[in-house]
C-alpha cells in the first residue's frame, strides 16, 4: 500500500513527553495515582501517553489500548463488544483491575472493553506477563490497570468540562469536578455519549460487493464516578469510591445477515472503602469492595437472557522497609463471588470462595542492581492452586544502559460458565497453568533539549491445560485439551526534541508475536502448529507531534498484520493500515483555559475488519471543545 513506507519509518518506536518540556507547551501533566499497582522488578509496563489519552478518552478504552500499548484489540463494531490479546494469550488470560481491585466477569473470565466508561479514569497502564502478581493471579498474559482521578493537593476546586460531536451521529459530554477543604477531599465525574454508527461500508459477502449503510448500531453510554476521602491525621486516610457505567447497544447485522433486532444492555457498579496508614517504615492498606454486573440480551426470536454477578472482594496490603535496601511486602485477599443466569445456569445461583496470600522481598539499592523474589498461593473453594511465583532482576551498569529479566509462574482458574453451564459444565476441570520468561535491554539519555530512549524485550510463555469447548456426544463441554506456546519481541523508542519554543515528539512501536498450539484436542487437531486466531504476527504503530506555544499538530499511523480466522489457518483477514491526524489549540486567561481540537480518523478511508464480516467505519471527523478551571 502507498502508506507502508511511512509506517515502516516508525517501526520499533514509542514516545512520551520528557520532563524538560516547557510549561508553555500544550502537553498535559502526567498524573500518577498513589493507589496504582507497583509492578514487579524486571517486568515490562506501558502507560498511555497523556496527550493521546486526552484525545482518545471520548472514544473509549478499546481505542486507548489499541493506540497506546502492545495489545491487539478487536471489536464487532464501534462501541460493540470488544476483546483483546496480550502477548498472544486469550482475553481471559488478562486481568483488568480498578484501583487494584480485579473486575473480570467471573462467568466469562474476561472484561468486555466496550462496557467500561472512562469517567473518573485518569489513565491506563498495561503490566505484561507476571508484572501484576503482587496484585492478583490469573494474569498470565498481563494486567490492565485503570487509574482513578487523583485528589487535589491544595484546598479549592477545579473543573473540567468537555463536549464533542462527530461523524455518524456521535455526540458526548463529560464533566469532572475535584475539591478539597482542609482534611476533606473528593471528586465527581459524569459522562454521556451516544453514536448512531450509521456509516457506509462495502459488503464483501455479496457478489456485487455493494455499498451499504450499517443499520441498528446505536450505542448509548452513561458513566458516573464519585469519591470522598478524609485525612484523619498525618498518618491515616479513609476514602470511599463508587463507579457506575451503563451501556445500551443495538447489535448490528454482520455482512452475512439481512437484518438484526438484537440488543444488549450492560450495567456495572464498582464500590470500595479503603483505609491507609503510613508509618515511619511501613504502609498498610485495607480495602473492602463490591463488584456488580448485569447484562440483558434480546435476540431476533424475541428470546431474552439475564446474567447477574456480584462479588465481595477484600484486600490487605502491607509494606515494610527493612533497611539495608530491603523491602518486604505481603498481602491477602478474601473474595466471595456469585452468579445467576437464566440461560447459562437455568436461574440457579452458583458461588465461589477465593482466598489468596503472597509475600515479596525486594532488594533496591540506589546504585546499579535491583532484584525481587515473590511467592503466591490461592485457595479456591478449599482447593489449593498451583504454586505461583516470580524472580526478577534489573541491572544498570551505566547511566544510559540497562538490562532486565524475570521468570514467573501463574495460573488461571476455570470460569463459572466452564464449571456450571447447563448442559455441559465440567466441574472436574483443571486450572490452566502458565510459565513465562522475558529479558530486555534499554538505552536512555537526556540533555536539556533532547530526550531519547530505546527498549527491546523478548518474551516466551507456555500455557498448559488450556480449556477448550468440544463436543461430547451431542453436548458441548469444556475440557483441558490444548497447550499453547507464545513468544515474541516488543520494541519501542522514545524521543523528544526542544527547539526554542517548539517541541517535537516521535512515538512508535513494533511487536512480533508467534502464538501457536503445541498440543491439540485430538490426534487429528488441525490447529497444532498454527497461529491462534485473531492474533496478528506483526503490529506497528506510531505518532509524531509538533507543539508550539498553545498549539499542537499530531499525526498517527498503525499497521496490523494478517490475522487468521480459523484454527487451521486456512482463512484470514488481510493486513490493514490506518492513519489519523489531530490539531488543537488552547487559550488561557487567569484560572480559565479553553481548548479545541479537531481529529480525522481513518484518514485514508481504508476498508478493514477486526472481526470477520464485521465492517468498521471509514473516514470520520470529531471536534472536541473543552473548558478547564483551576
Amino acid at each position: 500500500m502507498k502508506n507502508i513506507g511511512l509506517c515502516l519509518v516508525f517501526v520499533a518506536v514509542r514516545v512520551t513527553c520528557f520532563s524538560q518540556v516547557s510549561d508553555s507547551l500544550v502537553y498535559p501533566e502526567v498524573i500518577v495515582s498513589d493507589q496504582r499497582i507497583e509492578e514487579a522488578i524486571g517486568t515490562s509496563v506501558s502507560e498511555a501517553d497523556t496527550l493521546l489519552y486526552k484525545l482518545l478518552q471520548s472514544k473509549g478504552l478499546t481505542q486507548v489500548l489499541e493506540v497506546e500499548s502492545f495489545i491487539s484489540t478487536r471489536s464487532y463494531n464501534p462501541g460493540g463488544t470488544a476483546v483483546f490479546s496480550v502477548r498472544g494469550s486469550g482475553p481471559q488470560h488478562t486481568q483488568v483491575v480498578w484501583d487494584g481491585i480485579p473486575i473480570n466477569d467471573p462467568m466469562l473470565g474476561l472484561t468486555d472493553l466496550s462496557t467500561i466508561s472512562l469517567s473518573g479514569i485518569s489513565g491506563v497502564r498495561v503490566l505484561y506477563g507476571g508484572a501484576g502478581l503482587t496484585n492478583n493471579s490469573g494474569g498470565i498474559g498481563g494486567t490492565i490497570e485503570l487509574i482513578s482521578t487523583e485528589p487535589r493537593k491544595k484546598d479549592g476546586v477545579d473543573v473540567k468540562l468537555n463536549g464533542y460531536a462527530g461523524s455518524f451521529g456521535t455526540y458526548g459530554v463529560s464533566l469532572q469536578l475535584r475539591d478539597r477543604y482542609k482534611k476533606l477531599f473528593g471528586s465527581t465525574s459524569v459522562e454521556y455519549q451516544t453514536s448512531q454508527n450509521n456509516f457506509k461500508f462495502r459488503n464483501l459477502a455479496t457478489i456485487a460487493k455493494e455499498d451499504k449503510v450499517l443499520e441498528h448500531a446505536l450505542v448509548k453510554r452513561i458513566g458516573f464516578s464519585k469519591s470522598l476521602g478524609v485525612n484523619i491525621n498525618q498518618r491515616n486516610t479513609l476514602s470511599a469510591s463508587i463507579y457506575y457505567s451503563q451501556v445500551s447497544k443495538e447489535l448490528p447485522p454482520s455482512m452475512l445477515m439481512v437484518a438484526s433486532i438484537e440488543t444488549l444492555f450492560d450495567r456495572d457498579i464498582w464500590a470500595s472503602i479503603k483505609w491507609r496508614r503510613i508509618g515511619k517504615k511501613s504502609v498498610i492498606s485495607v480495602t473492602a469492595a463490591y463488584i456488580y454486573g448485569n447484562q440483558q440480551y434480546f435476540d431476533n426470536n424475541e428470546y431474552t437472557f439475564h446474567h447477574l454477578y456480584q462479588a465481595n472482594k477484600n484486600l490487605v496490603r502491607y509494606k515494610l522497609n527493612l533497611g539495608h535496601n530491603l523491602h518486604f511486602e505481603a498481602g491477602g485477599d478474601v473474595f466471595v463471588e456469585n452468579a445467576k443466569s437464566d440461560s447459562s445456569y437455568r436461574s440457579q445461583p452458583h458461588w465461589r470462595y477465593w482466598q489468596a496470600a503472597f509475600a515479596s522481598l525486594k532488594y533496591v539499592p540506589k546504585k546499579w542492581v535491583a532484584a525481587q523474589v515473590l511467592v503466591r498461593e490461592d485457595v479456591i473453594d478449599g482447593k489449593f492452586s498451583p504454586a505461583q511465583g516470580l524472580v526478577g532482576v534489573e541491572v544498570k551498569p551505566t547511566k544510559w544502559f540497562s538490562i532486565k529479566g524475570n521468570v514467573a509462574r501463574n495460573f488461571r482458574a476455570a470460569t463459572l460458565d466452564d464449571l456450571y453451564w447447563v448442559p455441559g459444565g465440567n466441574r472436574d476441570l483443571k486450572n490452566e497453568t502458565g510459565f513465562s520468561a522475558e529479558g530486555g535491554i534499554g538505552f536512555k539519555t537526556k540533555t536539556k533539549t533532547v530526550g531519547f530512549s530505546f527498549d527491546a524485550t523478548y518474551f516466551h510463555s507456555e500455557i498448559d491445560n488450556w480449556i477448550i469447548w468440544l463436543p461430547l456426544g451431542n453436548i458441548w463441554t469444556p475440557q483441558n485439551k490444548r497447550a499453547v506456546r507464545s513468544q515474541g519481541i516488543e520494541t519501542k523508542l522514545e524521543t523528544a526534541v526542544n527547539i526554542g519554543k517548539v517541541l517535537l515528539n516521535l512515538n512508535a512501536a513494533y511487536t512480533w508475536v508467534s502464538s501457536k498450539v503445541t498440543e491439540g484436542a485430538s490426534a487429528n487437531d488441525a490447529a497444532v502448529g498454527h497461529q491462534l486466531i485473531y492474533v496478528p504476527l506483526h503490529q506497528a504503530k506510531a505518532h509524531f507531534s509538533v507543539h508550539f506555544a498553545k498549539a499542537f499538530l499530531l499525526y498517527g499511523h498503525q499497521y496490523t498484520g494478517l490475522r487468521y480466522t480459523t484454527s487451521d489457518n486456512t482463512s484470514s483477514l488481510p493486513a490493514y493500515q490506518l492513519g489519523y491526524v489531530s490539531v488543537g489549540y488552547e487559550y488561557s486567561i487567569k484560572k480559565h483555559t479553553i481548548g479545541v481540537n479537531f481529529t480525522v480518523d481513518n484518514l485514508f478511508n481504508t476498508d478493514y475488519q477486526t472481526i470477520a464480516w464485521r465492517p468498521m467505519p471509514g473516514r470520520s471527523f470529531l471536534i472536541n471543545l473543552n473548558y478547564q478551571f483551576n
